[in-house]
């Protein structure tokens, strides 16, 4: 299967976390520009 996205770059990372801000939005729930969304001092990256 193939995904193509029309006017957005699913490579964008916003807060630099090592997540695609298309899977925090659209998989995990995360904040696309905050890198660690519950401010537990884990990274959305490390958590996910």
């Amino acid at each position: 299967w193939s995904m193509i996205l029309h006017g957005t770059d699913a490579d964008l990372d916003h807060d630099d976390d090592g997540l695609e801000d298309v899977n925090e939005t659209g998989i995990w729930g995360t904040d696309p520009y905050d890198p660690d969304t519950d401010d537990d001092g884990l990274s959305d990256y490390e958590e996910v």
